[in-house]
């Protein structure tokens, strides 16, 4: 039999490489003992039985032993006298067995195998066709073939064999589990449930191959969880700290090694505080290079994580004699190797080793695990312990918990829950147990686990240093020991996070007692509901009842009197997926068709001063009675305050408005201009506004956005922005037009710190000249070829604001999440999530609470309130005070105590946050800060006031100082509900919806129709029956509204577009609740994006219940999605420069280059696309990050002044070649080529294009169109609708091929229908090729040559199949390009029509959007003129329109919405140094979006120049060649330009500013 045996390998070893082939084995006259699971393991050789040299040197030809790499023969491999025996075997020896990577070759293994008369009459195999995985030939294999397959594969997992070895084998051994559904087998009594074993002393037990693979699978686990022999166990982390406080004038130092660790991470604790530069604490490796130098009080300083290769560290620490902090503490945690050196065992050391990579294969092939109930808490208990240890690989270690999640929630649904898992339910019958076991302990440490990693991780992803949690922080382990981490690489490709908040949700952690607390937990249970919302919409299961209650409330805020409310929107049934994608198209399409929130009442009412417009559209300046603003309740807000003659409204959907006084950018509109309407924030219009901040006297703002990020804008001075500057955005310098050879510039404002200035020269004939210091106050420049020239700055943000005329995201709050703000008039605070006040800006009088004086330029930490809850904050203004509230019912002040606003009596200051006693245990609900005076709220209703009385502010009857706090006495009996606080007057409302206002009345802000102070609080008669529940106060101006439902809530549309053929059947009413019920899950989803694996799909194997992004990315409302996108980019931002690398770009040469066939150069190398590719190598990652011109352009041979014209050129001629043959990435698409069917003049990437330079092209193409998402500037790519879809992450369907080549399936479904006989198919000799979307044939098979009537079937599906993935290489390039730019997992949300858009922008250009953006000089926005203008421009085509965008602006397409239009005007210009200006051509400057019009006679006039124009005059050379009189008489001279001069001048002082800032 052995030379049989060694026959068939020789013949195996002929038809496989000699590394596939492991030695036979023959029975020997003293054969090996056989391997028991008693016996220890073996880590090396040296603890293995010893073999004979000789005997080894014939065993081992494999080519992993053979270091000089020779192939073995195979007569080596055949001819062994003597052998180490992988397995023992039973009564006979069966030989070894080849490994093959070919799963055809896997069927000689069957040969190779022994099998007996007796075998096969006692196995019982399931009749029917051959199981999956098995061929005729291994279908022959016998259970108790199973054991030597097993060590096969324990030999394969270990690198034994080929790249397809181990999944060949798994496949065998999962088609044996159910090939043979009951065998009998033979098991050791001494030995455990497992497959290793001797071949005496046997009993009998009528088993399932399945259920042997299990118990061997959960022997396995138990074996690794308990492998103490490998010493892995012992490898903790380790804790150094310093001495707390730690003492002066000291040096320590010390060493920290863990053996066996491949890397250490060092991890800081959150209390560390050192003085900066002079106590450091120094971080060095093993060879004592310093790897970080760690000093200073915030945790900013501390948070980053370390990482340091090897498994030794140094570290030394040195203070001075200064002020100490609390010291440090650092734990080192050990990064393991993933696997041990396997390459340097023997194959018995491998075979008597534990394997988690044998389990994940077996595992991970779906074991049918249903006939043994038994073994699952066994498996169960197993997978948690390996999950929870810390030495073992982090893949491991994840595959562990995801294999746990999927047992205990896909293979037995509700059997198992939280309570018995805890063995909480005493006495309840319970079919399986897990109490006591390592899952208990797993399940009863995942709540405090989970909460500490969410904090560790949460900071980071907010901050936009990691996209989503998280795939390479810390994560819990340790039984019972919750502080002991380990660390998952960065190369693991799931997040561990995310498996831990996903098994905590299937467990139901969320309605535990322990998860119950409102603010710690609530992103636990909003995660949880979205996830359980998603899981139900992605399978059209049952929704959760807490969710459509919440629906169920947002409807009826909408509902009408008359209306009643059914279910209609919860059935699945009525509303399928096409119809929830129908409805959110709409949605998305045509927003203004709905509008699906409540918001106020319809009826705001506002007075008193009003100069400025601020009360939104009243007319009067000073109004002294209640008066309604239609302007303001059109809105329908949610939100009003007020500030110094200002009024911000914010609206139910997010959207921010501005009213009134303009100075100093306090409006955030953009500019200084005062507004007398409610203006929308443009800027941040794509950002969901929560809520907004600003003091009654305040000239500067803060808002909130739902995901917790905060924005400043407005006067700058002290800080108060948290930008880390004191100034204003604007630098007032003078300009100075001289002849002499030398101009000195005097700097008006003087700055420190160093930053650039940039110099722009009129008339712009040379680039501009860029000076990177300041010295003193001013310096000289060369100007004798200048007559004007423009002084720009060109700041580092690090030194200098940014505009503060818009509103500007507070950096260092980045990874924090911010709950609530406040802003006084010199300062700001915000509180936290976690219940943490930080405060910035004017720090005199101690007012910030930090100990000091000190001015703060970036949030800081109040430590002094560290251990309290901090729920509500208040600033003042003048010499301000603050007040807090915190959660254990005490009121907090600091500041300044003049009149005794601090309200601990007398009018001492503090510098730290102090309690005033009188308020504690009251109930206080809020706090307010006046000028000089302070207010709190009760929970009752009272209202208690104190600090300055003059102008009667504190409604006590009197101007008397009152230094504690005083109950209002006028509103004794009246349970107020809502209060606010003007400078100097105040007003609230009661729950019986009347409203009371008391002191200053100078501007009527009180209401009566007086101007008459008002010593105690008095009902605003006009407004009684108003049922008035909310109130606002600015400096001297009121305003009080409804939020109770209104009589027309919400918009809807009249009848279904004929487009939504779904949806036609349906009533309006149940569109707009089914609508309500996908925005709701949109509002709860999105935010929670980063805790779901994008990358998952439904029934993932070793995953439980996962959502599906294909599914749902339709059902997502684009807003929300959209919002979770731009967050990540905004948090990736470089914002630190103007313009990238300048490139020479040579447009002369590719017309030279073009070849005959079309392209320009070889491969289109010498095009400007070509040109830009080779180029891309010397950009940094950082500089594809900008927020706008990500290069300047020189073109070679060309005048061009790059000042973001230039630029935009260069992108419009990549377009252009792209899809004028220049380039070889593109093609037609085939109906385009046949002139027939849709998508005829699109294109698709080239599935022919597969060099190494064609994958570089399309990497570039991917960063083009990354760029254009980044930056908001569309291109102008005509791409079919697949190829969006495929870069979005979709998988092309059959549909797909026939939008753009509508002849394949119909011939392929000719051929598969087609009735001919056989010899009628062999007589069409139709070969077995099917022609690419390129027209190339394609040979599909080497196998046939000719379609014949048996091998049609296979020729459809293999035809089908490539059509449908044809372009993925090209399409992975393309989003690994993307990925450099934006955030390419996020795309998974997005549709190909979505994406688009947000590359393209719209392919039409809509007029209206143009000319919200537009603005006039010389010339009144009324004249003829400009009529004329637009007049002609709604007659143009949109080819024509394309045309004009690009004279004007260098671009074909507008942005899609006004934020993406980055505060940047469309500039109408018209001229009088035109003359006869019938003679003149428009100009335009792209740099500026600026047109130049003379003042044309007629429209006829301007329309025929307006064309010549954009049609001739398509370049942006300068030559002047558009300034030349049609005449042929050349333009006025430079002397005639003087007027003009000062016009452009005037122009550029704005435009350049705006665009130097990024706006």
């Amino acid at each position: 039999m052995c030379g049989v045996a060694a026959l068939r390998d020789a013949v195996v070893g002929a038809l496989m490489p000699a590394s596939m082939i492991l030695p036979a084995e023959c029975p020997s006259s003293s054969p090996i003992p056989p391997l028991d699971s008693s016996s220890s393991s073996c880590v090396s050789d040296e603890e293995c039985p010893p073999v004979p040299a000789e005997a080894e040197e014939r065993v081992s030809p494999s080519p992993w032993q053979d270091k000089k790499g020779e192939a073995a023969s195979s007569e080596d491999a055949v001819t062994p006298s003597s052998a180490v025996t992988p397995s023992a075997s039973g009564a006979s020896a069966r030989p070894f067995i080849p490994v093959t990577d070919d799963p055809g070759a896997a069927s000689i293994i069957a040969e190779t195998m022994t099998k007996t008369k007796e075998d096969s009459e006692s196995q019982s195999k399931v009749a029917g066709p051959e199981p999956q995985y098995l061929d005729e030939f291994t279908s022959l294999l016998v259970p108790d073939d199973t054991r030597v397959i097993v060590d096969l594969l324990k030999l394969a997992v270990s690198c034994r064999s080929g790249d397809k070895g181990k999944e060949v084998l798994s496949a065998v051994l999962s088609g044996m589990g159910t090939a043979y559904p009951q065998v009998t087998r033979r098991i050791l009594p001494t030995q455990t449930e497992g497959l290793r074993g001797s071949s005496s002393s046997r009993s009998l037990s009528v088993v399932q191959v399945a259920d042997m693979l299990l118990e061997l699978c959960v022997t396995e686990l138990e074996d690794v969880a308990t492998d103490s022999q490998s010493g892995r166990l012992s490898s903790q982390p380790v804790v150094v700290e310093s001495s707390h406080p730690y003492t002066d004038d000291t040096s320590t130092s010390g060493t920290v090694k863990i053996p066996g660790a491949e890397g250490l991470r060092i991890e800081f604790d959150r209390q560390c505080s050192t003085e900066r530069r002079h106590d450091p604490l120094t971080i060095m490796d093993g060879a004592n290079r310093i790897v970080s130098v760690r000093s200073g009080r915030e945790w900013s300083d501390w948070s980053s994580e370390l990482r340091i290769p090897g498994d030794e560290l140094k570290w030394k620490f040195t203070s001075d004699g200064s002020v100490n902090g609390w010291g440090w503490r650092f734990t080192v945690y050990p990064i393991m190797p993933a696997a041990g050196p396997k390459d340097l065992l023997s194959d018995r050391c491998i075979l008597s080793c534990p394997s988690m990579d044998l389990v994940t294969c077996l595992l991970d092939f779906r074991l049918n695990f249903a006939s043994n109930r038994s073994i699952v808490p066994r498996l169960a208990a197993s997978l948690a312990a390996c999950a929870q240890l810390s030495a073992l690989a982090a893949g491991h270690r994840m595959w562990a918990l995801q294999r746990l999640r999927k047992l205990l929630t896909t293979e037995y649904g509700q059997s198992i829950n939280i309570n018995r898992l805890l063995g909480d339910s005493e006495g309840e019958a319970r079919s399986i147990s897990f109490t006591g076991s390592a899952l208990a302990a797993l399940v009863k440490g995942l709540p405090e686990a989970l909460q500490r990693q969410y904090e560790y991780e949460d900071p980071i992803v907010r901050g936009g240093k990691q996209l989503l949690h998280s795939p390479f922080f810390k994560v819990c382990c340790g039984i019972g020991d919750i502080d002991t981490y380990a660390c998952v690489c960065r190369t693991n490709s799931d997040s561990f996070i995310q498996v831990l908040v996903a098994l905590a949700c299937d467990l139901e952690l969320d309605t535990l007692p322990c998860c119950a607390e409102t603010h710690k937990w609530a992103w636990f249970r909003r995660y949880c509901t979205a996830s359980r919302v998603a899981i139900a919409l992605d399978k059209r299961t049952s929704l959760p009842r807490v969710f459509l209650d919440e629906v169920t409330k947002k409807i009826r805020e909408l509902m009408a009197d008359h209306e009643t409310m059914n279910g209609l929107h919860e059935s699945h049934d009525l509303f399928k997926r096409e119809h929830d994608e129908q409805l959110v198209q709409w949605m998305n399409r045509r927003p203004d068709d709905w509008t699906l929130s409540a918001g106020g009442s319809g009826t705001i009412y506002g007075w008193g001063h009003n100069h400025r417009g601020q009360l939104g559209g009243i007319e009067g300046a000073k109004v002294k009675v209640p008066t309604p603003t239609e302007a303001l309740a059109t809105l329908r807000p949610v939100q009003l305050i007020g500030g110094e003659q200002t009024l911000f409204a914010v609206t139910a959907d997010g959207k921010l408005y501005a009213t009134g006084y303009g100075a100093g950018g306090r409006l955030g509109i953009g500019g200084t201009e005062s507004m007398s309407t409610p203006t929308l924030l443009e800027s941040i219009q794509h950002v969901f506004i929560r809520k907004v901040a600003v003091n009654s006297g305040g000239k500067h703002c803060l808002a909130l956005s739902s995901e917790g990020e905060v924005y400043s804008w407005g006067e700058a001075e002290d800080g108060k922005l948290g930008h880390g500057n004191r100034r204003d955005a604007q630098i007032r310098l003078i300009m100075i037009a001289s002849e002499s050879e030398k101009c000195k510039i005097q700097v008006l404002q003087h700055f420190t710190s160093p930053f650039s200035f940039l110099f722009c020269f009129w008339p712009a004939v040379l680039p501009p000249i860029l000076f990177h210091q300041i010295i003193g106050a001013s310096f000289v420049i060369n100007s004798n070829q200048y007559k004007r020239f423009c002084f720009y700055s060109n700041w580092d943000s690090s030194s200098l604001p940014s505009p503060c005329d818009r509103p500007r995201v507070i950096e260092s709050l980045r990874g924090v999440e911010v709950v609530d703000i406040a802003a006084g008039g010199a300062h700001s605070a915000c509180i936290t999530a976690s219940g943490e006040l930080f405060t910035w800006g004017k720090g005199r009088y101690g007012r910030l609470g930090h100990g000091d004086s000190e001015d703060q330029l970036k949030p800081k930490l109040v430590d002094a309130l560290q251990g309290h809850r901090v729920i509500d904050v208040a600033c003042g203004s003048g010499d301000a005070q603050t007040l807090c509230l915190t959660d254990d019912d005490m009121v907090w002040s600091w500041g300044d105590g003049d009149y005794g606003k601090l309200g601990r009596g007398g009018s001492d200051g503090c510098k730290i946050p102090m309690k005033i006693d009188s308020l504690t245990g009251l109930g206080v609900v809020k706090v307010e800060c006046g000028s000089q005076f302070s207010v709190a709220l009760t929970k009752p209703g009272a209202v208690y006031t104190w600090g300055k009385g003059d102008y009667h502010r504190l409604g006590h009857g009197s101007d008397d100082h009152v230094r504690r706090p005083r109950q209002v006495q006028g509103l004794q009996g009246k349970k107020v509900i809502a209060i606010a606080t003007g400078s100097l007057h105040c007003v609230c409302c009661t729950e019986d919806g009347e409203v009371y206002t008391w002191g200053d009345n100078d501007e009527g802000q009180l209401g009566d129709g007086t101007t008459n102070a008002i010593q105690r609080p008095r009902l605003v008669a006009a407004l009684q029956g108003k049922k008035i529940n909310r109130v606002a106060c600015g400096s001297a101006h009121t305003l009080a509204w409804s939020t109770s439902k209104p009589t027309n809530a919400g918009k809807l549309p009249s009848q279904v577009p004929m487009e939504y053929n779904h949806l036609q059947e349906i009533a309006i009413m149940g569109l707009r609740n089914r609508l309500l019920l996908l925005h709701h899950f949109s509002e709860l989803f999105c935010p929670c994006i980063p805790m779901f694996d994008l990358e998952g799909r439904l029934g993932q194997t070793g995953h439980g219940p996962s959502v599906g992004f294909d599914t749902l990315r339709g059902i997502l409302i684009s807003q929300g999605k959209e919002a979770a996108f731009r967050k990540v980019v905004q948090a990736t931002m470089v914002r630190d420069r103007q313009h990238g690398p300048v490139v020479e770009l040579n447009r002369i040469q590719v017309k030279r280059s073009r070849s005959k066939g079309g392209l320009a150069g070889p491969d289109g190398t010498k095009s400007v696309f070509g040109q830009m590719c080779a180029k891309l190598s010397s950009f940094s990652p950082d500089s594809l990050l900008l927020p706008h011109r990500v290069w300047k352009v020189k073109f070679v041979g060309e005048s061009v002044d790059d000042c973001g014209g230039g630029y935009s050129e260069s992108i419009a001629e990549m377009c252009e070649e792209l899809q004028n043959s220049l380039t070889p990435l593109l093609i037609v698409t085939p109906n385009g080529r046949d002139e027939s069917g849709a998508n005829r003049d699109c294109f698709l990437l080239n599935p022919a294009a597969k060099s190494s330079l064609h994958m570089s092209m399309f990497r570039f193409l991917g960063v083009l169109l990354g760029i254009a998402i980044r930056t908001g500037s569309p291109l102008s790519l005509n791409l079919a609708e697949p190829v969006w879809k495929q870069l979005a992450g979709m998988n092309l369907t059959i549909a797909d091929l026939s939008e753009v080549d509508k002849d394949f399936i119909p011939g392929l479904m000719y051929i598969r229908d087609n009735e001919a006989t056989a010899e009628e198919f062999e007589a069409m000799t139709l070969p077995f090729t099917v022609p690419s979307a390129s027209g190339q044939d394609i040979q599909l098979s080497s196998k046939y040559s000719h379609i014949t009537l048996e091998n049609r079937a296979e020729y459809v599906r293999l035809a089908i199949n490539y059509r449908l993935h044809e372009f993925d290489e090209q399409v992975s390039a393309v989003r690994e390009g993307m990925a450099r730019v934006v955030p390419v997992p996020l795309l998974s949300l997005f549709t190909g029509y979505e994406l688009e858009t947000m590359v393209c922008g719209s392919p039409d250009i809509p007029l209206h959007l143009l000319k919200s953006v537009a603005t006039y000089k010389g010339v009144e926005p009324t004249a003829p003129l400009i009529q004329w203008f637009w007049e002609v421009m709604e007659s143009f085509s949109n080819t024509e329109r394309s045309l004009f965008l690009r004279f004007v602006w260098g671009r074909t397409r507008l942005p899609r919405t006004i934020a993406d239009f980055r505060g940047r005007d469309f500039v109408v210009q018209v001229l009088d140094k035109y003359n006869p200006p019938d003679h003149f051509l428009p100009e335009s400057y792209t740099c500026f979006f600026l047109l130049k019009l003379p003042r044309y006679s007629c429209k006829q006039v301007l329309e025929e120049k307006l064309k010549y124009a954009i049609h001739f005059c398509k370049s942006i050379d300068t030559d002047d060649y558009a300034r030349i009189a049609l005449s042929g008489e050349p333009a006025a001279d430079d002397s005639s330009e003087d007027s003009d001069n000062e016009d452009a001048d005037s122009f550029a002082s704005d435009s350049t500013q705006d665009y130097l800032t990024g706006h």
